[in-house]
């Protein structure tokens, strides 16, 4: 593949399954990737064979490599793609700090909140930097595979300068991946975050044997506690109608593909949460989340029912099987 006349240096930090088809989406419009990955030997079945050890059925563009040198990967860079979880995104920004230009935009695919200190990535990156980053933050319904598979994508990137936003929009859109921008970035982190959330009761209501009538409904309540919790943080309420929002929603849950899913089905069939993250095999976002999301609604003083029911069952003070009737027993209340 010959390289566009305007092809950019990209990186991508983290070989997950998300950052390898961020990766891939970069590389199909002619743009020079580099993702940066920690073990020799997943660099070496990038550079060889154009495989990833996530997609090992799929040939990735000959402009993808890979290398395990930061200084080399970050050197001479026009964009870098965040995609390393969010739990320990924290400590490996701060380790690259010495080889990321203040200017290099950054553009953040991972959906969480620290543990450690509530914070979105909106507010992880500038502390690890220990400065202001230009940033922009990339979510919506787009599951890695269909990526992969070249499936048709729509998704939001927010960033509060518009112009980066457009920036994102242009570098990535192309006629099966479209990219929509917005300025609201904590109603797009948080839509993104904790959806995931939800897929994890989602999941363990399959698993638990009941249908689809109480999946939409627990779903449903569930997001508005997100409403409730976006409200509080000065989000706007039509991010979270779109795609960023209920559209990240509705293919996490109810998509057949999610790792937060399939951990939540694990639960309610009698694994432990080890076993259940070790069935699933990547990282589970959401069940981290989940306690961050409960601690993070006391301290603004929100009524968040079904997220504190979430992650007391992830804490152990409720078993998985008596979610649901915690639930549906709440006391009685107006819809709004």
């Amino acid at each position: 593949m010959k390289l566009a006349p305007e092809a950019k240096n990209i990186v991508v930090l983290g070989g997950g399954v998300f950052g390898t088809a961020m990766a891939t989406v970069l590389a199909r419009k002619a743009h020079k990737v580099k993702i940066l990955l920690r073990r020799e030997e997943q660099v070496k079945s990038i550079n060889e064979k154009h495989i990833a050890d996530c997609f090992p059925d799929i040939i990735l563009p000959e402009t993808i490599t890979a290398t395990t040198s930061a200084e080399e990967a970050l050197k001479g860079v026009d964009f870098i793609v965040h995609a390393v979880p969010v739990q320990p995104s924290f400590e490996y920004l701060r380790g690259l700090k010495s080889f990321i230009s203040p200017t290099i935009p950054i553009i953040c695919v991972s959906k969480g909140i620290s543990c450690e200190n509530l914070e979105l990535m909106s507010g992880v990156i500038p502390k690890a930097l220990e400065r202001a980053q230009p940033t922009a933050f990339l979510a919506g319904p787009s599951f890695a595979k269909g990526i992969m598979d070249d499936h048709p994508t729509s998704v939001s990137v927010a960033s509060e300068d518009i112009k980066l936003a457009e920036k994102v929009q242009r570098l990535f859109s192309s006629p099966t991946f479209r990219v929509f921008t917005t300025t609201d970035v904590i109603g797009v982190e948080i839509g993104a975050a904790l959806k995931n959330v939800l897929a994890i009761v989602c999941g363990l209501i399959k698993g638990l044997g009941y249908g689809p009538n109480t999946q939409v409904a627990v779903v449903t309540r569930g997001w508005a506690d997100i409403r409730c919790i976006c409200a509080a943080r000065g989000a706007k309420s039509e991010t979270l109608s779109g795609l960023g929002g209920l559209g990240d929603l509705m293919l996490t849950c109810f998509g057949g593909l999610s790792r937060n899913a399939k951990f939540g089905e694990k639960l309610a069939s009698g694994c432990t949460i080890k076993e259940a993250i070790e069935f699933v095999g990547q990282v589970v976002e959401g069940y981290p989340t989940a306690g961050a999301a409960k601690r993070l609604g006391q301290e603004l003083h929100l009524e968040l029912p079904v997220i504190y029911g979430i992650a007391n069952c992830l804490e152990g003070k409720l078993p998985a099987r008596d979610l649901v009737c915690y639930i549906m027993t709440l006391p009685l209340s107006h819809e709004n």
